[in-house]
């Protein structure tokens, strides 16, 4: 069995800090940082999602430029918003209202940035699929099962699917 490497956070983007922060300040809503209970650190998080998920609408709704003309790089804030879409998806069984209005969020500021999952069939392409395991069958080099789905960035792919393939019996050990 094959382990995944250990994921770094993003690194901060100070300029969409600004912004969730002067929008918090004006709003009268606690700074992200400073909640002092589980029930604000809720109305932050709400809040700093309703702030970049109408940003990103906004920004959007212009003719986008291309990926090398935005400014900043939506890749690292594309990932860490996946992240988090999918472990709310994971601790959520759909009858939390506070867990289902940010996976909605989520979803609509994920659509703005042109993510979208993906999973594949056939065979192991290496720039779209990442090999975390495998097992023997035929035909050989071929995808037996996913175990996560990719994510592409517009046309590009952001993360790769991890799948387990397929190898002969004579390979497999």
């Amino acid at each position: 069995m094959m382990l995944l490497p250990f994921r770094r956070p993003a690194p901060p983007n100070h300029q969409l800090d600004q912004l969730v922060r002067e929008a918090a300040l004006r709003a009268g809503t606690p700074v992200p940082g400073e909640a002092r209970n589980d029930d604000e650190l809720l109305r932050v998080g709400r809040h700093a999602l309703a702030v970049l998920a109408d940003a990103l609408a906004t920004a959007r709704a212009a003719e986008p430029p291309p990926a090398e003309k935005r400014g900043w790089d939506s890749a690292p804030v594309a990932l860490e918003l996946a992240g988090i879409r999918e472990r709310l998806r994971d601790v959520s069984d759909g009858t939390n209202e506070v867990y289902t209005w940010l996976l909605d969020r989520l979803d609509v500021v994920l659509g703005a940035l042109q993510v979208t999952e993906f999973t594949d069939d056939g065979p192991l392409v290496p720039q779209r699929h990442r090999v975390v395991r495998t097992t023997p069958g035929e035909p050989a080099g071929r995808i037996a099962a996913t175990t996560r789905p990719g994510l592409r960035l517009g046309e590009g792919v952001l993360r790769p699917q991890d799948v387990v393939i397929f190898e002969r019996e004579d390979e497999a050990q």
